[in-house]
């Protein structure tokens, strides 16, 4: 079991989404404030053994919390070579990207 985040094919919606864009920023900021305290409560409560998460929130303690709580980390979606090494040095247990070709550099 994985702990993920997906978004709909939803072409209505993108207009409303768009006039929430300026919220994003803040929301990932606080997002990533609270998530490794949560972490561990949420792996606990789902018996998730994966947690996947946005780069834009990983942080070095959000992957200590999952590794002391016996969870693997995977970092979604890494498409630059320069974030893909800043999630590596994070020591998290796996990347998804949309270029296969980014490990090979």
């Amino acid at each position: 079991m994985a702990v993920g985040i997906t978004y709909p094919e939803d072409r209505r919606g993108l207009a409303r989404r768009r006039l929430l864009t300026p919220l994003v920023p803040p929301a990932v900021a606080v997002l990533a404030r609270v998530l490794p305290r949560r972490l561990p409560r949420w792996l606990r409560s789902t018996g998730a053994t994966v947690a996947m998460l946005h780069y834009a929130v990983l942080s070095r303690a959000a992957v200590d919390r999952c590794h002391t709580s016996g969870a693997a980390v995977w970092a979604w979606t890494v498409n630059e070579p320069e974030l893909l090494r800043r999630v590596v040095d994070l020591d998290v247990d796996g990347v998804i990207s949309d270029d296969p070709r980014l490990f090979l550099q």
